[in-house]
């Protein structure tokens, strides 16, 4: 990795290392700033995520070297000759190991006494060991294209680039794995909300069947493979894009897949603490699956806030309730974006022309009504109203007159 270093070139090395540790810092501080998890259990997910450096080091720089019957790469290219499929089949192979070994820290960390103890955590510790994995890779990276530029300027624009958007990469590809993590995790309470909303999956009941273990086993090894191939992909896209200095590419891909993660994050089952313990329910089992099977239904139709209320009111009695808690999550996530698809709608709604809808309505209402009336009369038998129209017809009933209220003489008449 340091091919002849020399002590001579400490100096340097210190003016990398601070060159890898600035943006490292600056991310960190811009992700992490106001968050309530501690400092040292963040530290130590970054610490790790620099670690996970190491295998490839040994994979690369002695296994390879050593038995190269066992290169991957040198397969790959005597196996085939387009450049774009070598390129893209030996990326691939970057990608997988590399968000592959990440991947490690998340689950070492689980088994720790720390724990995953929500969604939130999961992705956290992801986007810091992207993060670590990133300041380690741009040391190497910063190093040799120290060593092999001419100029200051071109240094400049690879540190730049690497600094933004190889660091943004990293956090981001490792946070959605991260996301899909956590919901591998807490899969027991997921599936179980999931199949009272009615949300049942062909492939979970396939893959269970075919393995031989329950649904939520293999919804959790589902969603674990997905999270992963979806990182995998997405790093190997982005070295693809970057090997054939496709820029726009490069930064529509680390762009997507920010948004990517904010759709999760946005749809996630809140910040829901799954490892606590507490007392026992107070309620019988099938007085809870009744009311679960209300609220499914209730989700299902829209009726939010009914939802929570109900939630709110069955975890005072059974706290402990996961699925009680991922339904109001998910109803308090539904009634925001209910309340934001409304807000987005008035936007583009006129008063002015609503009021004028709303007259031009009344207007046809009333105009329809005249005419079904004028059409009824003329409809009606001649004798029906003649004898009203007629002079000297038959009289009208004369009502009796009202007797003169008694008035002083002096009042005015």
């Amino acid at each position: 990795m340091f091919d002849g270093f020399t002590q001579d070139q400490l100096p340097e090395l210190a003016l990398v290392i601070a060159l890898a540790a600035t943006p490292a810092l600056i991310w960190s501080y811009l992700i992490f700033k106001g968050r309530s998890t501690s400092r040292w259990i963040l530290l130590l997910a970054f610490f790790l995520g620099t670690l996970t450096v190491l295998p490839l080091v040994f994979l690369y720089d002695y296994l390879f070297v050593y038995f190269p019957e066992l290169n991957i790469y040198t397969l790959i290219e005597t196996n085939t000759t387009e450049v774009h499929i070598t390129a893209l089949a030996s990326l691939m192979v970057v990608g997988i190991l590399e968000e592959f070994t990440k991947s490690g820290v998340v689950r070492l960390i689980d088994k720790t006494k720390i724990g995953i103890q929500t969604i939130n955590d999961a992705v956290k510790y992801s986007i810091l060991a992207g993060l670590g994995f990133a300041f380690v890779e741009n040391i190497v990276y910063f190093y040799q294209i120290w060593q092999q530029s001419a100029n200051i300027g071109e240094f400049l624009f690879p540190i730049i680039f690497r600094s933004i958007f190889t660091v943004c990469m990293h956090m981001v590809f490792s946070g959605i794995f991260g996301y899909f993590y956590g919901i591998a995790k807490f899969a027991r309470p997921i599936l179980e909300t999931d199949l009272w909303l009615g949300e049942s999956s062909w492939l979970v009941k396939w893959w269970a069947k075919f393995m031989g273990t329950d649904e939520p086993g293999a919804f959790k090894e589902i969603t674990l493979w997905k999270g992963l191939f979806i990182a995998m992909v997405m790093h190997a896209a982005f070295d693809f894009a970057l090997q054939f200095n496709q820029f726009f590419p490069v930064i529509f891909i680390v762009g997507g897949g920010f948004l990517y993660l904010l759709y999760l994050l946005a749809h996630k089952a809140g910040d829901i603490i799954f490892g606590a313990s507490g007392g026992k329910t107070t309620m019988a089992r099938k007085d809870v699956d009744v009311v679960l099977e209300l609220l499914g239904m209730w989700t299902r139709d829209g009726r939010y806030k009914d939802v929570v209320d109900i939630c709110q009111r069955l975890l005072m009695r059974d706290p402990d309730n996961k699925v009680v808690q991922l339904f109001q999550a998910k109803a308090m996530e539904g009634q925001k974006l209910a309340n934001l698809e409304s807000s987005v709608t008035s936007l583009f709604q006129s008063k002015n022309v609503d009021m004028e809808d709303k007259s031009l309505r009344t207007l046809v209402k009333q105009k329809v009504l005249m005419e079904m009336l004028k059409e009824k009369q003329t409809t009606l038998p001649a004798t029906a109203i003649q004898p009203a129209l007629v002079v000297g017809g038959p009289k009208m009933p004369s009502m009796p007159k009202p007797v003169p209220r008694q008035t002083d003489p002096s009042s005015p008449q």
